[in-house]
């Protein structure tokens, strides 16, 4: 999933880290998806850095049963666990509409707290069917088949010849040596 996060959303592997070292591991611990995490973390890549996306997540994350209670919404199910983003995303749609004036904003800044939660929330608003078409397909993702793809790709096909050569030369050597 990570291989196809980084060449879905055009970031690199390194960045990717960095998102989910910031993010740490509330989402996990909150009950959201990994292919969600990722979706979210690399839509947000788009326009920061991986740190700073992280950042952003772990703020809206934290401050959401704050932010559910400040505005009489609901964003967790009954066991508490977070609802999907886009579920989320769509509940304040119906609240406040595709975009928010400086009181609104100022309103999501006080329930969620940072001004970190409120940018993840307005980036993410502007692209929700993109962002649930990302979580779809990385969900779909099994195995390695995407990054043994990239790593193929990767390989130099001079170096792999100078490989087989150097195996083919190692094995009359080892054939040689009892002689």
């Amino acid at each position: 999933q990570t291989a196809a996060a980084v060449q879905m959303f055009k970031t690199t592997g390194s960045e990717m880290s960095s998102a989910f070292t910031s993010l740490g591991a509330n989402a996990t611990a909150s009950g959201i998806a990994l292919n969600e995490q990722m979706a979210v973390l690399g839509t947000l890549q788009a326009t920061m850095s991986g740190s700073e996306a992280g950042t952003k997540y772990r703020q809206f994350i934290l401050n959401i049963a704050k932010a559910q209670e400040k505005l009489g919404l609901q964003f967790t199910d009954s066991q508490g666990r977070i609802l999907p983003m886009v579920k989320i995303l769509n509940t304040l749609r119906g609240q406040y509409g595709d975009t928010f004036d400086e009181l609104e904003a100022y309103e999501l800044k006080q329930a969620f707290g940072s001004a970190e939660a409120v940018g993840l929330i307005k980036l993410l608003m502007g692209n929700t069917d993109g962002l649930a078409t990302s979580i779809t397909k990385l969900g779909r993702i099994q195995g390695m088949k995407n990054a043994e793809d990239m790593a193929k790709a990767m390989i130099d096909p001079w170096e792999k010849f100078q490989a087989v050569t150097e195996a083919v030369r190692i094995g009359f050597g080892n054939a040689l040596l009892p002689t």
